[in-house]
């Protein structure tokens, strides 16, 4: 956790367990429980990116909804700006939304195939009732353009874009409330090497201008170096390491985080007792 004397956390998550139930039949249980994530506490600053990996299953992206307030946890307690999810008004859960977005892997899923992109773009301020008719209309122009996509684009809807550009309008519409902080799951693991070099470039472009905290789910750790400042590796539903990414990266202290880079490429992989370094399938 941060030094109490410094600033304020803009995240904390504080020992955050979700359990999912599911009607089991022929059981004797009604119910099978399925532990997601158990115990798991962490802390993202103003303006910081905070990567969070660990191999598929391993409950990053429940983690990530649970910080958003989509999920409510079975225990613990999520603060966002010095205040638990739970003791807020439904008026201020409304506007939390305006504070916390979301950007996703699957961008065919994240946009609707019926509207327009510029229409999708216009929604969260039309939603939020931000700013009249002609400034919704000049807010949409300039995150195009920031994102770096033709304005002609916003005519078109999504199934006439490529799966870079959709990502574009993902980030774009995501940004559009000024939030204070955005999950970005998976958000490259679907676009080929040389696009993901770009949207990343956007990210740290959009971070430096608007100074927006970045929770990054990834199993990709390459580009999580690149990006984060600290990271948190996921194991199983709980944090196994977390720590500044350059010590991560240089002397991983579990054993799960040296074989999750030795598969990446990352690091030599240990030797064992005559056993082979187990390879951590992230895919």
């Amino acid at each position: 956790m941060p030094d109490a004397a410094g600033p304020e956390p803009l995240l904390v998550i504080d020992q955050v367990t979700k359990v999912f139930g599911a009607r089991r039949f022929f059981s004797r249980s009604s119910y099978a429980q399925k532990l997601s994530v158990a115990d798991a506490s962490l802390h993202i600053m103003p303006g910081e990116t905070l990567g969070l990996v660990g191999e598929s299953g391993s409950g990053k992206s429940t983690l990530g909804r649970i910080a958003l307030n989509l999920l409510t946890p079975s225990a613990g307690s999520v603060r966002f700006q010095g205040t638990d999810h739970r003791d807020r008004t439904s008026r201020e859960k409304r506007l939390l939304c305006r504070q916390l977005q979301m950007i996703f892997q699957d961008t065919r899923g994240a946009l609707d195939p019926r509207w327009s992109v510029g229409a999708q773009l216009r929604e969260p301020l039309d939603i939020h009732r931000i700013g009249a008719p002609e400034e919704r209309r000049a807010r949409v122009i300039e995150m195009t353009q920031r994102v770096g996509l033709d304005l002609a684009l916003l005519k078109r809807r999504p199934g006439a874009l490529s799966g870079g550009q959709r990502q574009r309008i993902v980030i774009a519409r995501a940004m559009m409330l000024k939030p204070a902080l955005v999950v970005c799951d998976e958000p490259v693991s679907a676009l080929d090497l040389s696009i993901q070099a770009s949207i990343v470039a956007l990210l740290e472009t959009l971070q430096s201008e608007t100074g927006t905290a970045f929770l990054f789910i990834s199993h990709d750790l390459r580009v999580v170096r690149r990006l984060a400042q600290r990271i948190a590796v996921m194991k199983q539903g709980r944090i196994v390491e977390m720590g500044p990414t350059q010590a991560i990266y240089d002397s991983p202290k579990q054993r799960y985080t040296q074989d999750l880079l030795a598969a990446a490429g990352l690091r030599a992989p240990e030797r064992r007792s005559g056993q082979l370094c187990r390879a951590v399938s992230a895919a």
